[in-house]
This record gives C-alpha cells, structure tokens and sequence, in this order.
C-alpha cells in the first residue's frame, strides 16, 4: 500500500472566510474562478489549484501517482502563528473539523492530520486532545519555529509530552515568515530557508534534551530532513570535542536520538534519496510528495521505485513504516 505522508489541503470553509472578511482572516482570494489564487498577508500567493480543496479531484490525482492513502495536513500558510491566538484557534478549529469531514468522505483514502495554535500551548494541548477525543486524529503537523520561537524551550516541553501521552505523531514542517537575510532573491527563501529551517530545529530538539525527555516521540521531519541526514556527522563531532553541545545532554550521545527520527522523500535528487535511505535505515523513510504545490514530487511512488531497492525495504518506504507507528 502507498501512504503520501505528506499532502496538504486548504478547507473550503477557510477558502469562504477569506473572501467574506479578508481583513480579519488577512487572507485574499482573486482572479476569476478556476483561476483563482489565495494571497496571504504574510506575502505568500499560491493558485488555488481543486486538489487542495475537492475530494474528487485529489482522489483522481491520487489514482493518477499511484497513492493509496493520502494523509492531509493544512497548508503551512494557514498555521496563523503570527496572530493572536485566538483567531489561530478558531482557524485551527475550521481546519481540523474540514479535515475530518474530507477524510470521512471517503475513509479508505485520506487520512487528517491537525494543527494547533502553537503560540499558546494551553490551547494548542487542548485542541489536539479535542481532535482525538472527537475524531482520533493520529497526526499534528507544527512548524519548525513559532515566530521566531525555537522548539526546544521549555515552553512548549508540555507540548511534545502531551502528543506522546496521546500517541501522535509530530510532522515537522517550515512554514513562510516572510523575507529573510540573505534569502530574498531566487526563491531562495523556500529552496535554501525551508530545509536550513527544518535542520536547525531537529538539531535544537536533539541536544536541548526534548527526544531525552519524550523518548517515545514520533518525530517526522519532510523535505527528506533538510540537511539533517547529510550533517550529523559534524553534530556529533562536534559534541565529542566541543563543552557547548553538551549544555543538556551531557555526555550522552545525541546519535541516540538521531536515529530515532523520521523523514519523508522528498529531495528532488535520486542519489540524496538513495542515502537516505542507505545511512539511516529504510524503515525511517516515509514516502511524501508535497502534494499538491509546484514545489511536489510529481510522483513520488516512481522516485522509490527508481532506487531499486529490495521489495521489503521498498514496501517499508512506501506504506509499511506509517501503518507500524501506530500498530
């Protein structure tokens, strides 16, 4: 079975908010319909292609790459951390209960993922306590940084212990804060930010001590991990001959924790993908596609295939490793 960890929607009700009051929702749709775009205040504009927010058009798509299951997660652009928090939980509110009526339509297809209004924990616990109670949601997707905010403060530590009390898995995904230095031409703000994004937080998790304090997290980090996977060399090198990384962890190696972690496929290059999987292991390989922004793998499911691996690890990669997390 093929499981895209990693697809995104945008609810329909969050598509009717904008357009009824996009000074509150500070989110615009224009263009004409079919051609439509949504741009966000934030200075992020994307088109609002039917796959973000019809069943039958993604179901199409899906049976076009060659998906069994897609599990769905909002679009970053509508984590709303950058507002008060709560306008980010009625927002949050809107997508998980859109989420679960998409993947109620046709349970056997899609899978919802929650977000939470990670700028207030309280409610941010809250929420993912509702999502399962009411839904039995198995997944929450949170940026990599909370405006500016990194993961691995205390603040957040109830957080990451509440997920695993609950028995979800954590996706790890960058979301766009606008202009960064040195970033601002090219696209270089996704194409360079978004990974150095996701490498910095894994990192920050590992040695301030949250994988120490929640072993049994269910960590999943896209975008292939950033550069994570192509630099743990240099952490833990530098935690063998450096006093600085050692602040929290002391002498217990961070590789421990390293190789707890998970990543979906996307690289968009055979050979980063090939080690990958080589180095840490197929069974910490979840396939994910990025579905459906420009900046998806197109088809995913060919990109493994194409490493030849063996049939058990290939199956690992395609669905097995989401189906045991929660076996």
């Amino acid at each position: 079975m093929n499981i895209d960890i990693h697809t995104h929607f945008i609810p329909r009700e969050f598509i009717e908010l904008a357009r009824q009051d996009p000074v509150k929702y500070q989110a615009r749709v224009e263009g004409k319909e079919g051609l439509e775009i949504i741009r966000h205040d934030q200075g992020y504009s994307y088109p609002l292609t039917p796959g973000f927010f019809d069943v039958e058009a993604r179901l199409k798509d899906m049976d076009r790459r060659n998906i069994d299951i897609d599990v769905i997660s909002v679009a970053p652009t509508v984590y709303y951390y950058w507002a008060s928090a709560a306008l980010a939980l009625e927002i949050a509110r809107v997508c998980n209960d859109s989420a679960h009526r998409m993947a109620q339509a046709r349970p056997d297809r899609l899978q919802p993922m929650a977000t939470v209004p990670m700028q207030d924990v309280s409610l941010a616990m809250a929420e993912l306590e509702r999502v399962v109670k009411c839904y039995g949601f198995k997944y929450v997707a949170i940026g990599t940084t909370i405006e500016g905010r990194n993961l691995d403060e205390p603040y957040f530590r109830p957080f990451f212990k509440k997920a695993v009390e609950l028995g979800m898995a954590v996706i790890f995904h960058p979301y766009y804060v606008g202009a960064r230095p040195h970033l601002g031409d090219y696209y270089l703000t996704n194409l360079i930010g978004n990974s150095l994004d996701t490498t910095i937080c894994a990192a920050r998790l590992v040695l301030g001590g949250v994988l120490q304090e929640c072993p049994a997290s269910k960590f999943i980090f896209v975008h292939g991990g950033g550069y994570m996977p192509y630099q743990r060399g240099r952490l833990q090198h530098g935690f063998a001959v450096r006093p600085e990384p050692k602040v929290v962890l002391n002498e217990t190696p961070p590789a421990r924790y390293f190789d707890s972690l998970y990543y979906d496929t996307i690289t968009h290059w055979g050979p980063a993908l090939q080690f990958l999987v080589e180095s840490h292991g197929p069974n910490k390989v979840m396939l994910g596609s990025d579905y459906p922004f420009d900046m998806a793998d197109p088809d995913p499911v060919k990109t493994v295939k194409s490493l030849n691996l063996n049939s058990d690890d290939e199956k690992m990669v395609l669905g097995i490793n989401v189906e045991n997390l929660f076996k």
